[in-house]
């Protein structure tokens, strides 16, 4: 059953990758549904495996020029901090209600994507508008929470505000937010293992495998795909896995 774990790594990361949604969206409904892991376990091994995918795909970016490495590491303290709130959060909060949270704001975020200005490749420009850093700042502190409280991806909400807040193009907006989750990823797994939270490791060492493959494959189609496809595709993603996690819950 662990052999799985290497297809779905590989296949989960393209999709976030290529997308920008959140991989901790995908992976926390498969751990508990195939592996039947405790949603504690569920997050952290999520948090583990995400990091091998961001560090993969953070790396193409980078190499391409589209990620904003100033605004990125003006972001690092809010990362660090909101992570390590999560981190000790996590206990307190029962799952059920952290899982349905997830769904919910998944689908407000597609409200608030589709209710905005036209998501299109070309849209926006190469240096981000500073009128649009503290609403950026918010959507990190709160991002960066959920994603060490349950995994849920910080780049489902900051892609949007990157692009239409920031003004940054959709292709700088991915490459952007995609560095960003890769220091949140990094950051809430070192707090999750230095916390003793229990991680699968033979369920995390193939997925990762897999992830890194993944996450190049949906790195490099994200370069090729024309604004508008991308547009539908990362709203009908949403809204399927924001619709799958919410009925899980229950």
């Amino acid at each position: 059953m662990t052999l799985l774990a290497f297809p779905a790594g590989i296949l989960i990361a393209a999709v976030a990758i290529f997308t920008g949604i959140g991989g901790g969206i995908l992976w926390m409904p498969f751990l508990i549904a195939f592996f039947k892991l405790p949603p504690a376990e569920a997050v952290s091994c999520s948090l583990v495996i995400q990091v091998f995918g961001q560090v993969s795909a953070t790396t193409v970016h980078l190499r391409s020029g589209r990620v904003e490495t100033g605004l990125v590491i003006r972001l690092l303290p809010f990362v660090l901090v909101s992570t390590a709130a999560g981190t000790l959060a996590g206990p307190l909060i029962p799952p059920r209600l952290l899982q349905v949270g997830v769904g919910v704001l998944t689908f407000l975020v597609v409200y608030v994507f589709l209710r905005g200005d036209e998501f299109q490749g070309e849209a926006g420009g190469d240096t981000a508008d500073p009128a649009g850093l503290p609403a950026v700042r918010r959507v990190t502190v709160v991002g960066s929470f959920l994603s060490a409280l349950v995994s849920a991806g910080l780049a489902d909400w900051l892609i949007p505000a990157l692009h239409h807040r920031c003004r940054l193009t959709i292709a700088r907006s991915v490459a952007t937010g995609v560095a960003v989750m890769c220091a949140v990823s990094i950051s809430a797994a070192a707090f999750h293992l230095a916390g003793g939270r229990a991680v699968n490791f033979a369920i995390v060492i193939p997925a990762a495998a897999g992830v890194v493959i993944g996450a190049q494959i949906g790195a490099r189609l994200h370069h090729r795909v024309p604004g508008e496809l991308f547009k539908e595709i990362f709203v009908l993603i949403l809204v399927l896995f924001a619709a799958h996690v919410t009925f899980e819950a229950f």
